[in-house]
């Protein structure tokens, strides 16, 4: 996006605004070069313009020049303190969560899964201010009866009972952004099900408890069961699994414990007449965590395997599946590893078809040799990915 972009802010917005909002306003007439001179010494400001990177033969920085003592690496900025936390302003039926208050619950993650962007770009883990929170909802309550909470780990939320006890109390409505079911109390999940939630989604990533230590994924089989459990007995009548293939090191006996894993859900929902959704998305590297020099995971090695978890389900167990293509995974790849120097290349050719988008992006590959390295062939021993422009963490 360098090209494209004229200044990224780099992290949270809060520390960097300021400063750089007090530029424009105090110089409202200066040039676009004058102010990116001022703006480059803001910590956490990006302005590509003002580096030029060289890349050797398979994609790796081999030298960024910088102009107008420019920062490298560009140190991405989070409060370390708690934020005044953010809540809906405006509630309107004409927005995607359509008359919701939407209201800020914590930021970043207290665990530190290898292929989450957020729990590692966002440390540390910060909870609103309980009465904060109570009273922006009271409030909100006034106007709409559906409250949404707001944060990567909702569900670690120290005083989470306690809210959903308040809007029940309310007769209020509560959905979240997203929420790791396996902490959650027998109590919590049964006050979800009272308040409306229809949908209880656990994210154990594979059946595979080996696996799942080696992306650091602290989620226990026993854990999973019992989740299932509570869910279930809380009258919950969907659930859905999320999954991943072409996790490194993955085999196919990986995959056969998915299965096994996914049998015993499905037992269990049966029983109670639920549905179970298994949502399968390739895993993809991501820049700036634990995972980020994992290669991605060959086309064919994720049909395969995604033909040993779909055929023991085929006439069973009520357990269907929402499997993502390899070919979004493969754009997705290569948008989280591409240097600058593929810009020109992606929107000439999304120009021209954007459904073909994938079909490029494979071309690319075949002649590239930087493109097939940065995908498939990372080397863990370098470090000097095109993302490290931009510091990580």
């Amino acid at each position: 996006m360098a090209e494209f972009i004229d200044m990224f802010v780099i992290g949270e917005g809060e520390l960097p605004l300021d400063n750089l909002l007090r530029i424009i306003r105090d110089n409202p007439r200066q040039d676009r070069r004058s102010f990116f001179a001022e703006a480059v010494k803001i910590p956490g400001i990006y302005v590509p313009t003002l580096y030029d990177v060289e890349y050797d033969e398979n994609g790796y920085i081999k030298k960024v020049f910088a102009l107008q003592d420019a920062p490298v690496p560009v140190e991405r900025q989070v409060l370390k303190e708690s934020p005044e936390f953010a809540s809906s302003v405006i509630i309107t039926p004409k927005t995607e969560f359509s008359d919701m208050f939407l209201t800020e619950l914590c930021r970043g993650c207290p665990f530190s899964c290898g292929f989450c962007c957020v729990s590692l770009h966002n440390k540390p883990y910060r909870c609103a201010e309980y009465k904060d929170i109570i009273n922006s909802i009271n409030m909100a309550l006034n106007y709409t009866e559906k409250i949404g909470l707001v944060g990567a780990a909702a569900g670690s939320y120290p005083r989470l009972a306690e809210i959903l006890d308040f809007i029940k109390k309310k007769g209020g409505q509560v959905g979240f952004s997203s929420l790791r079911a396996d902490v959650l109390s027998p109590g919590i999940i049964g006050t979800l099900k009272e308040l409306g939630q229809s949908v209880l989604t656990i994210a154990p990533e594979t059946g595979s408890a080996t696996l799942r230590q080696r992306i650091n994924k602290t989620m226990t089989d026993e854990s999973i069961y019992n989740t299932v459990e509570n869910a279930l007995s809380s009258g919950f009548k969907n659930l859905r699994i999320y999954l991943m293939l072409g996790i490194p090191s993955e085999t196919d006996r990986d995959v056969e414990e998915t299965v096994e894993m996914l049998k015993k859900i499905g037992e269990a929902a049966k029983i109670t007449g639920a549905k179970v959704t298994a949502s399968v998305n390739q895993f993809v590297p991501k820049p700036g965590t634990t995972l980020e020099s994992a290669s991605l995971a060959r086309e064919e090695v994720i049909l395969h395997r995604l033909r040993l978890l779909k055929e023991p389900f085929y006439k069973n167990l009520p357990v269907e599946f929402k499997v993502e293509s390899t070919k979004e995974a493969l754009v997705q790849a290569f948008l989280a590893s591409a240097h600058r120097g593929w810009s020109h290349y992606l929107l000439e050719n999304y120009n021209k078809s954007a459904s073909k988008f994938a079909s490029y992006i494979k071309k690319l590959i075949k002649t590239d040799q930087s493109a097939e390295s940065l995908l498939f062939n990372k080397d863990a021993r370098i470090n000097k990915f095109p993302w490290k422009i931009i510091s990580g963490r």
